[in-house]
């Protein structure tokens, strides 16, 4: 009994409670900063939901549970105090069910007569589909995309799958993103075409860019202002404007034709290497190769973005076959084995609905006098029969669902195109609720009770002196 009582003491010591407190103070000011740079679906992930915060959360409670036992036995002057305690502690309880259990996403009924048994959440999860022809693919299996936290910013997953002759790791999730396409040069000559960096410029203007060739056979080319570059493969010559034609050829070197417009027979013939020029006899203008790869790819990659408000999206880093690609949300990457053939798609979860629901109607209303949208009406019916009107401000319950009219897409003609319905069940409101009001009264009652406390001493004094 008496290490319990030192233990509870230990527990409920105040040094553990200032540590507690700091620890949740820097976690917030760390989320918030989080959330203003990013948005809130991303300081959720890396901050709210992270094991630091469940860590401190959890720490809180055994404090304030050692706190209240260790004025055991209790009396009524407790009371408020008791009250306060308990209801931080329920509250707690009530956010940990919130995150955990809660649901919370989106339905988009294309049109009036759609319907939906699934629900579209913020949860990301890599679908693989297999097929043996390359032409029908069936879905195998699934990957939870889930940050794995290394202090406070997305390291590496440890993520990864064997599929029949097909291994899948995960590398890296990079939650707010944008594409870049980079040409890098490859090993593989045999497969791949060149690449080749231009600059056209005169004294008043210049401009960079990029000729690739996709294979050998194929022919890469751009238009640079008056100027058509074509870079290898087969090629035929439009004598409506000037061109250079260029030939990778062996040791570095590129070959080149240059032809005025209107011209059939070349103005230049020779060859260059990389940083070599010549001047093309228009307004001044000098053509350059910048960079020359023999061989090359282009690729895409994810930049992170270090204040995204919203306007990034999800990437992963994969590995497969030896080769490390960039996938982005909602986009799709075949890989091809001596045997399958497997589609790769990185797309938002859905978790099924306890039923389906079908879009019957979609009317809006107009602010009097205007052609100004007041409000938005979508009318529903559920698979046991029930119909419900739901708009912006006439939220509708079935079962641990509730349902809001989020937004609505038009089409380009101004006719109706999709309804977008906001979905959310919160198993922990209840008790957020309940914990709430217990420790508002707590905190009341603690006002309460001193004043009249002092009044009854006051009395007894004053009772004291006149007897």
């Amino acid at each position: 009994m008496w290490v319990l009582r030192q233990g509870i003491k230990k527990l409920a010591s105040l040094n553990l409670a200032i540590f507690t407190m700091g620890g949740l103070g820097i976690l917030l000011t760390i989320g918030t900063l989080v959330e203003s740079k990013h948005d809130a679906w991303t300081a959720n992930q890396l901050v709210w939901s992270s094991p630091w915060m469940y860590g401190l959360c959890s720490l809180l409670v055994v404090n304030l549970a050692a706190v209240i036992f260790s004025r055991y036995p209790w009396k009524a002057r407790h009371l408020p105090f008791l009250l306060a305690h308990v209801g931080i502690i329920i509250l707690v309880f009530g956010a940990y069910l919130t995150q955990v259990t809660g649901v919370e996403g989106r339905l988009r009924f294309e049109g009036i007569g759609a319907e939906k048994n699934s629900l579209v959440v913020r949860e990301e999860e890599l679908q693989i589909f297999q097929s043996t022809n390359g032409l029908q693919y069936e879905k195998v299996h699934s990957i939870p995309i889930r940050p794995h936290y290394g202090g406070f910013s997305f390291k590496q997953v440890e993520a990864s799958l064997e599929i029949q002759d097909l291994k899948i790791d995960v590398l890296e999730i990079i939650p707010n993103a944008f594409p870049q396409r980079i040409i890098r040069a490859t090993n593989d000559i045999q497969k791949r075409g060149a690449a080749i960096q231009v600059l056209l410029a005169n004294d008043h203007t210049q401009k960079t860019e990029w000729i690739v060739q996709e294979t050998k056979l194929r022919s890469g080319e751009a238009q640079i202002g008056p100027l058509r570059v074509t870079l290898g493969g087969h090629w035929n010559r439009n004598q409506a404007q000037s061109e250079i034609r260029l030939v990778p050829m062996s040791q570095g070197e590129i070959e080149f034709t240059l032809f005025n417009k209107g011209q059939a027979m070349p103005a230049q013939v020779g060859r260059l290497k990389e940083g070599g020029a010549i001047q093309t006899g228009w307004n001044g203008l000098r053509f350059q190769i910048l960079v020359y790869h023999e061989s090359a790819e282009v690729a895409i990659v994810a930049n992170p973005l270090i204040e995204s408000k919203g306007r990034g999206q999800t990437a992963i880093k994969v590995a497969t076959q030896g080769q490390e690609s960039y996938l982005f949300l909602n986009h799709q990457l075949k890989v091809f084995t001596e045997s399958h053939a497997f589609l790769m798609k990185l797309v938002k979860k859905e978790v099924p609905l306890n039923q389906s629901i079908k879009l019957l109607d979609f009317k809006r209303s107009f602010y009097p006098g205007s052609q100004r949208a007041s409000d938005y009406h979508s009318l529903v019916r559920f698979a046991d029969g029930t119909e419900a009107t739901i708009s912006m401000n006439s939220p509708f319950t079935q079962g641990p669902f509730q349902f809001y009219q989020s937004s609505v897409e038009f089409l380009p003609d101004g006719s109706f195109g999709a309804s977008i319905l906001s979905v959310n069940a919160d198993p922990g409101r209840f008790w957020k609720y309940a914990g709430a009001l217990l420790m508002c009264l707590g905190i009341v009652l603690l006002f309460i009770f001193p004043r009249a406390k002092s009044r009854s001493k006051k009395e007894l004094v004053k009772r004291s002196g006149s007897s």
